[in-house]
């Protein structure tokens, strides 16, 4: 699936923000819940649509992004990529996708009760401190080599540090689901 395509499946369905915001939101979600994460994430995407369409297909296409992505998540061959567009897009959209990404995952993560980053693990939390930043730059017209590398050494951060706190994340719920007791 690409950023082409999801943006066109979210607005078939009325929605107004863009492939990488919601991807954002996703992983997000699935770092802080996991699996679970389906619904919630869904039904965050039913909130920001401004029409009632009703179009299965869509929704469909939506739920198999959410696979795909935890699929990738728990990939050992590192497969996870974020939503971006392509390559071949001006950089500047594609900068601008990957700071909209960021603001979704930081959403995604407080949605799905990470709210307090201080609590968390020190290397999730200075990835989510990273996360941050890069969530507020802004993008300026270096289509060059230079902007070109130093926006794929971002997106590979990003790529490792959302992987990171996935696993991490992940860890901590199997701890916490193996402390409680059965009587």
């Amino acid at each position: 699936m690409d950023w082409s395509q999801i943006n066109s499946v979210l607005r078939r369905l009325g929605v107004a923000t863009d492939a990488s915001e919601n991807h954002g939101v996703l992983c997000g979600l699935l770092c802080a819940r996991g699996p679970s994460a389906e619904g919630a994430w869904l039904d965050l995407v039913r909130t920001e649509r401004t029409t009632d369409v009703t179009d299965e297909a869509a929704w469909e296409e939506l739920s198999r992004l959410f696979r795909t992505t935890l699929g990738q998540l728990h990939d050992e061959g590192f497969t996870f990529t974020l939503l971006l567009p392509e390559d071949n897009q001006p950089l500047l959209l594609r900068a601008e996708a990957m700071t909209e990404w960021c603001q979704g995952f930081l959403y995604g993560l407080a949605a799905g009760g990470v709210e307090d980053t201080e609590v968390l693990p020190e290397e999730v939390r200075e990835i989510t401190e990273d996360i941050v930043e890069i969530s507020g730059a802004t993008a300026e017209g270096d289509d060059g080599e230079p902007g070109e590398a130093a926006y794929a050494e971002l997106i590979e951060y990003l790529r490792v540090g959302v992987i990171l706190v996935f696993e991490t994340l992940e860890a901590e719920r199997a701890g916490a689901n193996s402390d409680r007791v059965i009587h």
